[in-house]
């Protein structure tokens, strides 16, 4: 009988024992809970029924005692049931655990024969496979083979460039079709060298010899002449070896460089006709080309400059650190300018002449090759220009210096003796000791009249000399305000007048010294107001003026106007077209363009005689 069948017994009989104890343990509870019940239901109402009972409740036990019992009895019966349930499963659970362990086992064994059994189909697969290719490749061997040449055959025959193979004796055993193209015959079994000028035979067979005995590759450049045209060649020459290393024959490659030649001549001629001095230098610091203005500059030909280093131009003090100029630019190549506003770099004639240059540096790539064009200019005559330049600016700094002085020492020195003579005539006029006739009267005005205007004349120089002198203080003005207290300040002239003012839109604000725009107003709009027409109202309209980075104020009027060929005289001090038309000292308009060009400004005018005048102050916008 199967162990199986065992295990099913002993379950069995487990599980009567577990109903049979499950059955004690809840009959036991039940007795307890109807003792209990029963103590809760006896009446307690006399001291002698209790008296009378005691013996009874002693021998049946108190409520606590049984609670507790009830608790123990259940706590013991769950126990049993858990052990008895767990054990039942162990029992029934062991003979299905030993079986599947037996059946993984012969899992695992079958497993393993197949394995051994896949590997050793794998390697007869593998010994198979190898065998079949190497059927298929001794097949395909020889097709492939030919595949090949035919490519190479088709490559070659595509190709730009002639390609020749040699023997040894020097005779084309192949050659394809550019070869035909650029030769323009068949050059199959020709002697190599019969191809080219006799001139370069020579030249050709030293270079073959010296491939076959360095067994290494050689080229040259060399010229052919086909039809009237000149064809241009680089030749590379290699050896061909055999399975055993040996050099069976040579092979050539003609490549047409005669665009090449044609760009480099280009730019040989470019360089050659530049003005300056240029001279082409290699990442080691060589000179590979130089124009004759570097000849001429330098005092060296073309043929000592060639492979010279660009280092024996430079003064022998700075030779050690310009080779490490050198080194750091071709680290990082770009443009540049040397030396621009400086007098630091020097050349180095052949004679050892010193002199300052200014080089430009520009790097180009040729053949992913690195090298710097340098564009050397000769400074020496600049700086002349520009130290007499600077002593012509001191000189004038000097005189402007003296005429500051001279002006405010005469204005000085003048202002007295009018003080004195305006004294003089206004006691003279008020006296009255002398009987003085209208006559008199009327040339003491004019002698007072004269002297205001002398004054005024005076003041007006100082404050020129003043403006030159002084610095600017310039903030953000907000013209509106100024142009009000222009208006103010010349109420008194606009109401005799009968002016009309127009201030057409608002004004911008300008970057400017505050004083020095009131100045420019008050004199543009003081000449309006004198230089109106006759029994004409004054009309001066004022609006804002916008040029490219400029902006300002226009004040227009409909006065007498001002001919085309005065218009840059009244700029001038003292100049006065019309003296008569009104009172000045003809310097409010040599103000006022002193005030523009000291703001990096400018004034504009536009007339026409008999319409009237238009002046543009422009101020430099904030930026």
């Amino acid at each position: 009988m199967p162990g199986r069948y065992y295990c099913y017994i002993a379950g069995a009989l487990l599980l009567f024992a577990l109903i049979a104890a499950t059955g004690a343990t809840l009959s036991g509870i039940l007795n307890n809970l109807d003792l209990l019940a029963d103590r809760i239901d006896t009446p307690t109402s006399s001291i002698a029924a209790t008296q009378l009972d005691a013996q009874t409740a002693a021998e049946k036990g108190r409520p606590e005692d049984l609670v507790a019992k009830i608790k123990s009895a259940i706590s013991n019966w769950v126990l049993f049931s858990t052990l008895l349930i767990c054990l039942l499963l162990m029992l029934f659970a062991t003979p299905f655990t030993l079986q599947h362990y037996r059946t993984l086992n012969e899992i695992r064994n079958t497993n393993l024969r197949l394995n051994n059994q896949a590997a050793t189909l794998r390697a007869t697969h593998r010994t198979i496979d190898n065998m079949l290719e190497d059927i298929i490749h001794e097949k395909k061997q020889a097709s492939r083979t030919s595949e090949i040449n035919a490519r190479l055959a088709a490559i070659i025959n595509s190709a730009e460039d002639a390609i020749f193979s040699l023997n040894m004796a020097g005779y084309v055993t192949t050659a394809n079709e550019a070869a035909l193209r650029i030769f323009g015959e068949n050059c199959e079994g020709k002697l190599f060298l019969n191809l080219f000028p006799s001139s370069s035979s020579a030249k050709l067979k030293t270079l073959l010899m010296t491939t076959a005995e360095q067994n290494a590759g050689s080229t040259l450049d060399i010229s052919i002449e086909k039809k009237k045209q000149r064809i241009d060649l680089s030749l590379t020459i290699s050896p061909i070896h055999s399975d055993q290393q040996e050099i069976i024959g040579f092979s050539v490659i003609a490549k047409d460089i005669s665009n090449t030649k044609l760009e480099e001549e280009r730019f040989r001629l470019a360089v050659e006709a530049a003005p300056n001095a240029m001279i082409m230098v290699n990442h080691t610091g060589d000179i590979v080309l130089a124009n004759s203005e570097a000849e001429a500059m330098f005092g060296y030909t073309k043929d000592e400059l060639i492979g010279q280093p660009i280092h024996q131009l430079v003064p022998p003090s700075m030779r050690s650190i310009h080779n490490l100029y050198v080194q750091n630019y071709f680290e990082a190549p770009d443009r540049r300018n040397m030396a621009r506003g400086s007098n630091d770099l020097h050349g180095q004639r052949k004679d050892g002449d010193l002199f300052p240059i200014e080089v430009g540096l520009t790097p180009i790539t040729v053949d992913k090759e690195v090298y710097v064009i340098s564009s050397i200019i000769d400074i020496s005559e600049r700086l002349q220009q520009q130290r007499a330049l600077k002593n012509l600016n001191a000189e004038l700094r000097r005189k402007n210096q003296e005429m500051e002085q001279f002006i405010y020492t005469v204005s000085h020195d003048l202002k007295a003796p009018l003080v004195t003579i305006a004294g003089f005539a206004n006691r003279l006029k008020s006296s009255d000791d002398l009987p003085l006739q209208d006559s008199h009267h009327h040339k003491l005005d004019r002698i007072i009249a004269n002297v205001r205007s002398m004054e005024s004349l005076l003041q007006d120089l100082l404050h020129l000399s003043r403006i030159i002198k002084r610095d600017l203080e310039k903030t953000l003005v907000d013209s509106n305000t100024t142009l009000q207290h222009v208006l103010g300040s010349l109420e008194g002239d606009i109401k005799k007048m009968g002016a009309q003012i127009l201030i057409e839109g608002p004004l911008p604000n300008l970057y400017a010294q505050e004083s020095l725009l009131f100045q420019c107003l008050q004199n543009i709009i003081s000449n309006a107001l004198k230089y109106s027409k006759p029994d004409v109202r004054p009309v001066i309209s004022i609006s804002a003026a916008q040029e490219a980075g400029h902006t300002g104020v226009r004040i227009s009027d409909n006065g007498i106007g001002i001919a085309e060929h005065h218009q840059e005289r009244i700029f001038h001090v003292f100049e006065r077209l019309n003296p008569d038309a009104g009172e000045g000292s003809g310097v409010g308009l040599s103000i006022v363009k002193t005030i523009m060009e000291k703001h990096s400004g400018k004034i504009v005018l536009e007339s026409i005689v008999g319409k009237g005048t238009s002046f543009s102050i422009l101020f430099p916008e904030l930026k």
